[in-house]
């Protein structure tokens, strides 16, 4: 079990995009005037996509 989880990397995948969706949801927050909520869901999405992409690959690597 384990070596196909590793193998596929798919909760790196899915930690990458969750990242993005993060960053995406960033600029919404802070045209509707949440800029702190705005700030929080960049920088988590910043750290959760280059905690998918260094996961990956290391996995891979």
């Amino acid at each position: 079990m384990t070596q196909t989880i590793q193998r596929t990397g798919k909760p790196y995948k899915a930690l990458i995009l969750l990242g993005q969706l993060s960053m995406l949801a960033s600029p919404f927050l802070f045209f509707t005037h949440h800029g702190a909520m705005s700030a929080a869901a960049l920088i988590t999405g910043l750290v959760v996509y280059w905690l998918g992409k260094i996961g990956a690959w290391w996995n891979n690597g």
